[in-house]
C-alpha cells in the first residue's frame, strides 16, 4: 500500500490600508490582501483558487515568487469603503478539484485616534547653558481612547518652538503604542523664560495637540554688591580701627539673585586674620533672604592684623543654574597702637596763670587722637591725689585742627 502527503498552505498573509501598517485601516479605506500560497504538485496556482471569505471574492494575480504564488487582492477594486473598529477577514485557498486545502484568517483595526503626548518635562526649570532636557511620553491608540492594546503606531514626534517652529523631529516609526524619548533642546535666547511644546504623530499620520512647558534662561551670576560689605563687631558697629587685641567680628554682604544657590556662597578671609588660618580660605556663609531677590550672607570670625591698610575679602556665588560670579571686596581698617594724649589741663578757675580747684570746680582737658577714637565714657580724671577721687568725663566736644 502506498500513500502519498500533499502539502498545501497560505504563508506570509497581510492585509494593508492605504497607510500600509499591516492589519490597520482608517474608517473609510481600502484593503490590499496577499498571501503566498502553495499546493504540492502544482506547477501553477490561478487568482481564482484563493478566495476572500465570506465575500467570497477571487484574488487578482497569483505571479509565481520565490516561496510559493505571491496572490493578491484590493478590496473594493475601486474607492473605499467603510470599517467598523475591528473586521475579522478569511482567505481561503482551494485545490484544483475545488476542495479547500488552508485558510488563514485575521483581522482589521480601524486607526481613528490621534496619539497623545501623556508626559513632557522639561528639566532643568532654570539653564545657564540654555539646553533643556525633554523627557516625553506619548501613548498612542486606535479607536479608544487609552487603551495602548491596539494602535497603528508612533510615526514621530516633534519639538515644537513658541512661534510653531519645528526645531527638533525624532523618528520612531514602528508599532509600539507607548513610546519614551528624551530629546535635548538649546535656546538661542540669552535670558527670559521660552515656552517649548512636543507634538506626536502615529503611522496614519494622525497627530496630537501641542503639550508645553515654560523654562528659563539665566545665563548671568549672582550679583554680589561690594557697597553692601560690612564689617562690625559685637555691638554693630562698624569695625574701622583695631587694636593689638583681636576681636570678634561679622562680615557680610549682600547678593542680588531670585536662585541664588545659598550653599555655593563662600569667601576667602584670610586677609582678616594675620594667622592665615585655612578654615578662612574658602569658608561657608550663612545667608538670609532680605527682599527683593536680595539675601545678605554672613561670616562670623576673629579680626586680627599687624598693619594699618585696605583690607580684601573675595566672595564667590552661584546661581540654581549654574552661573557663577567671584568679586574682590575691600575696606579700610587701621591698625591702632598708639593711645590718646593730654595736651593741657586746667580748671575753670585761672587766676594769674595758675589754675585752681574748689569744692565745685569744673576740669577741661585737651586730648589729642588720632586712631580709632575716644568716647566720653573711656576719660576720667584722676583726682586722687587731692580728693581721693576718678571722675568720668562729663561731656567731649570733638575739634578738628
Amino acid at each position: 500500500i502506498y500513500s502519498a502527503s500533499v502539502f498545501a498552505g497560505l504563508s506570509n498573509v497581510y492585509a494593508k490600508g492605504s497607510n500600509g501598517i499591516n492589519g490597520y485601516v482608517k474608517s473609510e479605506d481600502y484593503v490590499d490582501f496577499r498571501a503566498t500560497a502553495t499546493i504540492t504538485g502544482d506547477s501553477t496556482i490561478s487568482p481564482s483558487q484563493v478566495k476572500l471569505y465570506p465575500t467570497m471574492i477571487n484574488f487578482s494575480s497569483c505571479p509565481p515568487g520565490l516561496n510559493g504564488f505571491d496572490c493578491t487582492l484590493r478590496y473594493p477594486s475601486s474607492g473605499t469603503t467603510s470599517f467598523g473598529q475591528t473586521t475579522p477577514y478569511t482567505i481561503k485557498l482551494y485545490n484544483d478539484s475545488g476542495d479547500e486545502v488552508d485558510t488563514a484568517s485575521g483581522e482589521l483595526t480601524a486607526d481613528t485616534l490621534s496619539p497623545a503626548v501623556t508626559s513632557f518635562i522639561v528639566s532643568p526649570q532654570t539653564t545657564g547653558t540654555g539646553t533643556v532636557s525633554l523627557d516625553i511620553t506619548i501613548n498612542d491608540y486606535a479607536y479608544t481612547s487609552g487603551d495602548t492594546t491596539k494602535c497603528s503606531g508612533i510615526k514621530k514626534v516633534e519639538v515644537v518652538r513658541s512661534d510653531g517652529g519645528v526645531a527638533d523631529t525624532k523618528t520612531i516609526d514602528n508599532s509600539s503604542c507607548t513610546v519614551n524619548i528624551v530629546a535635548a533642546y538649546t535656546s538661542t535666547k540669552s535670558s527670559g523664560s521660552e515656552t517649548i511644546c512636543a507634538r506626536a504623530y502615529d503611522r496614519f499620520n494622525q497627530n496630537s495637540t501641542l503639550v508645553c512647558d515654560d523654562f528659563n534662561i539665566d545665563r548671568i551670576g549672582p550679583a554680589i554688591m561690594s557697597n553692601s560689605l560690612r564689617i562690625f563687631d559685637s555691638s554693630g558697629n562698624d569695625v574701622n580701627y583695631i587694636g593689638t587685641e583681636p576681636i570678634g567680628i561679622t562680615v557680610s554682604v549682600n547678593i542680588t539673585e531670585a536662585e541664588l544657590n545659598t550653599g555655593s556662597v563662600k569667601a576667602n578671609l584670610t586677609g582678616l586674620n594675620t594667622d592665615v588660618l585655612p578654615e578662612y580660605n574658602n569658608m561657608q556663609g550663612t545667608c538670609s533672604y532680605l527682599v527683593n531677590n536680595i539675601t545678605q550672607c554672613s561670616w562670623p570670625i576673629t579680626l586680627r592684623i599687624d598693619s594699618s591698610g585696605t583690607k580684601k575679602v573675595t566672595v564667590n556665588a552661584s546661581d540654581l543654574a549654574g552661573n557663577y560670579n567671584v568679586v574682590a571686596l575691600s575696606k579700610d581698617i587701621a591698625y591702632d597702637v598708639t593711645g590718646p594724649s593730654v595736651t593741657s589741663l586746667a580748671s575753670d578757675r585761672l587766676i594769674n596763670g595758675v589754675n585752681y580747684a574748689g569744692l565745685n570746680s569744673t576740669f577741661i582737658a585737651e586730648l589729642n587722637e588720632t586712631g580709632a577714637g575716644l568716647e566720653p565714657a573711656d576719660i576720667f580724671l584722676n583726682l586722687v591725689e587731692v580728693s581721693e577721687e576718678i571722675e568720668r568725663a562729663d561731656n567731649c566736644t570733638r575739634t578738628d585742627t
